[in-house]
C-alpha cells in the first residue's frame, strides 16, 4: 500500500478506549527484538488504543487462523472497527498513527512508505531477527510445537517437574515442557515479497 490513504490520526481517545475501538497488534513474542517494540507501545500506550497480542499465545494462534504462519514473520495489525488489516511495515505506521507519542516520527515513516524503502526495510529487518522458544508453555500442559506449528499437550518424555518459577531452574523447566534445548534458537524464514 503506498501513499497515506487509509491512514489518520485518532485525536479521540474516549472512542479508542472501548474493546472494539483499539487497534489488535499481533507480534511475535518469541523475537526478542518484537518484545521490546510491544513493551515500548504499551508504556507509550497512555490512552488505551492498542490491544498487543502475541502469535504465541493459543488464543492470539486461533484469531489469526491461516495468517499464523505469516504472522510469526511479519508483525500484522488489525483494526476491529473498519476491518482493515496491515501487516509489516505498514502495520507500524498504523501503530504509531495511534501513539501521540510517535506523531513526531509519522512523516519519516510516511516518506519511508512514499518511496517504497519501508517495505524492504522491514523485512529487511524481520528476515535476519532471532526467534528464541523461551517461555513457550503455559507451565501447564500447553505448549506450541515450532516444528509442529500447532498447540498440543506436553511432548512426549516431558515431565511436569514443578511449576516453581524461582530464579534458577524456572527457563529449564519451561524449555524442557515445551521440549526445546535451551541452547537452539531459530532464524525467521525470510519474508517474502508477496506477503505485501
Amino acid at each position: 500500500m503506498g501513499g497515506i490513504e487509509g491512514l489518520r490520526l485518532h485525536p479521540r481517545p474516549e472512542a479508542e478506549r472501548s474493546a472494539s475501538g483499539r487497534l489488535v497488534v499481533y507480534y511475535d513474542g518469541w523475537c526478542a527484538l518484537c518484545t521490546r517494540a510491544a513493551g515500548l507501545w504499551r508504556r507509550l500506550d497512555l490512552l488505551g488504543r492498542l490491544d498487543l497480542r502475541s502469535v504465541r499465545d493459543p488464543a492470539a494462534a486461533r484469531e489469526l487462523g491461516p495468517d499464523l504462519p505469516k504472522a510469526q514473520r511479519r508483525m500484522i495489525c488489525r483494526d476491529p472497527v473498519t476491518g482493515e488489516r496491515h501487516e509489516g511495515f505498514d502495520a507500524v505506521v498504523h501503530v504509531a498513527s495511534r501513539l501521540p507519542a510517535l506523531w513526531p516520527l509519522l512523516p519519516l515513516l510516511l516518506g519511508a512508505r512514499l518511496t517504497g524503502l519501508g517495505g524492504p526495510l522491514y523485512d529487511f529487518v524481520a528476515s535476519r531477527r532471532t526467534v528464541i522458544p523461551v517461555g513457550a508453555c503455559d507451565g501447564g500442559s500447553s505448549c506450541y510445537s515450532e516444528s509442529a506449528g500447532s498447540f498440543g499437550g506436553k511432548p512426549a518424555g516431558a515431565s511436569a517437574r514443578g511449576t516453581s518459577h524461582s530464579s534458577t531452574g524456572a527457563s529449564e523447566r519451561t524449555n524442557a515442557l515445551a521440549g526445546v534445548n535451551r541452547n537452539s534458537v531459530f532464524r525467521t524464514p525470510a519474508a517474502s515479497g508477496d506477503d505485501h
